[in-house]
């Protein structure tokens, strides 16, 4: 299962009401809020569905911007790995 650590930034005057609409997403699970920063895991069953997630949380109303961390994916089936590197 890919994992991906992101950091959204939220629109401050609509905190509150983008923070509900983001609990609610499945396969989303938020940090503490740090200002309108709020941290959070992508979990996915492939790695597709995982950006797919990510990027519909550009969509979000609220959100301003998804900063994507890191991405794990080192539960991939089919993936193949060299030392540190990801390809498949």
């Amino acid at each position: 299962m890919p994992l991906a650590s992101v950091v959204l930034q939220l629109d401050p005057a609509a905190l509150p009401s983008t923070l509900r609409s983001l609990e609610s997403i499945e396969g989303l699970t938020l940090g503490e809020p740090n200002g309108a920063y709020v941290p959070g895991v992508v979990e996915s069953r492939d790695a597709r569905g995982g950006a797919a997630l990510c990027e519909a949380l550009r969509d979000v109303a609220g959100v301003a911007f998804v900063d994507v961390v890191m991405v794990d994916y080192r539960d991939e089936e089919d993936a193949e790995w060299s030392g540190e590197t990801f390809s498949g």
